[in-house]
Formats: C-alpha cells, sequence, structure tokens
C-alpha cells in the first residue's frame, strides 16, 4: 500500500470513529484478474490490464458505514461527511463520480 495513502487512510478511520461513524474497511488491494471481475460486471472503468485501478496501485479503499451493526450501502449523511472530509486533506471520493457513483470509494 502507498505510504503516503495508508496514514491518510487510518486518519479517516480515526477521524470517522471519533465523530461517531463506525465504518469498516472492506476492500484495498485488488489483482488484476479481480479488477477485471469488477470491470465485466459494470462495477469499475479501470478493466485492471490496460487501465489499472487505484486500487491496484495500493492508492484506493473502499469503506462501507455500518448503523446499529448493519451495513449501509445507500448514500447517507455519513458517506457525505467521509467525503467531504477526505476532499478537505486532498483525496477523491468516488461518491462524487458521475459515470460510476461509488460512495465506498476513498483515493489519492
Amino acid at each position: 500500500m502507498h505510504k503516503l495513502f495508508a496514514r491518510k487512510l487510518g486518519r479517516l478511520i480515526r477521524w470517522a470513529e471519533k465523530n461517531g461513524i463506525h465504518v469498516e474497511l472492506i476492500e484495498v488491494f485488488r489483482t488484476a484478474e479481480e479488477q477485471a471481475a469488477y470491470y465485466a460486471a459494470g462495477k469499475s472503468t479501470k478493466d485492471g490490464v490496460h487501465n489499472l485501478s487505484k486500487h491496484q496501485l495500493g492508492r484506493a479503499a473502499d469503506l462501507v458505514v455500518f448503523k446499529g451493526g448493519m451495513p449501509v450501502w445507500e448514500r447517507c449523511k455519513e458517506y457525505e461527511q467521509l467525503g467531504a472530509i477526505w476532499k478537505q486533506w486532498g483525496g477523491r471520493w468516488g461518491g462524487d463520480w458521475q459515470s460510476l457513483n461509488d460512495i465506498y470509494h476513498f483515493e489519492v
């Protein structure tokens, strides 16, 4: 994992917990095969071979918000808050993307 990204991600997770947002890291690194499967399923714009994803480069992670012990898979204020603070720290948030609205995705 890219060191700068790892530090920022740890900082985001600590910020979330400190602010009452419970998150769980669901995915960081992807192999070319895993990325190709996401691409084939329409869950990514990167094919994993000709266009590498930030996950393959160690510069992205997917976080899911939990409420009442259950994962939240739809957009909510907690994702918005995480995305806003992540962008303040210089990152990119998948919840802003038009082509693939990926509220779980945080990258540098």
